[in-house]
């Protein structure tokens, strides 16, 4: 999620999100590691934040380490409510994601 949106800002969307699925995993997108915004939205509940100049870079191996986190810590049912949501947000099909998040783990995805 960018953190510098048009019609509402970053934090006050994540705060929403947040309130009504306490279970969204979030990244959020920024400008300048450690800026305010991003400190604040790792507070109000983002599990990782990503430069936006290093999308392109970043972007798969952030999603397999929150994944991966959250596989860690609390379970597989976090992790399939991120992929729903990766999968809606980045207009892929699941069968995409799965390709993209087995290629670097070698872990297999069952379909739901």
């Amino acid at each position: 999620m960018d953190l510098q949106m048009p019609e509402m800002n970053g934090i006050d969307a994540l705060i929403a999100i947040r309130s009504e699925f306490p279970e969204a995993l979030i990244i959020v997108l920024t400008t300048y590691a450690g800026d305010a915004l991003c400190k604040r939205a790792m507070k109000a509940g983002a599990q990782a934040y990503i430069l936006k100049g290093n999308v392109r870079k970043d972007l798969l191996d952030t999603i397999r380490a929150v994944r991966k986190q959250v596989a860690s810590s609390a379970g597989f049912g976090n992790v399939d409510v991120m992929r729903r949501a990766f999968v809606r947000l980045l207009g892929i099909t699941p069968r995409r994601y799965r390709e993209l998040t087995e290629h670097s783990t070698g872990e297999r995805w069952h379909d739901d």
